[in-house]
């Protein structure tokens, strides 16, 4: 049974929101090498806004998963092309 969960909501700079689209999606490649997630949903709010929701076994299990690499892209990335969100 999964004890943990992470959503990280983001949203797009204006002009950018395909490249975050597309970048989502090629997260999921990520996960599936060797994740211990056991779900993993990407969603769209709007146009701008995208969301992204997993659900892990344990805390040290999230704990691996906060920095993997997917994290540190992430973190990478929204320097170039997201807007952090409130809340």
């Amino acid at each position: 049974m999964d004890k943990q969960t992470c959503l990280l909501k983001l949203k797009a700079k204006p002009g950018k929101e395909s490249y975050l689209a597309d970048f989502i999606r090629s997260d999921l490649t990520l996960v599936e090498q060797g994740s211990k997630t056991t779900n993993w949903c990407a969603f769209t709010f709007t146009n701008r806004h995208y969301g992204i929701f997993d659900t892990l076994n344990d805390e040290s299990v999230r704990d691996e998963h906060l920095y993997r690499e997917l994290v540190k892209a992430l973190i990478v990335k929204q320097m170039i092309i997201f807007i952090p969100t409130s809340n």
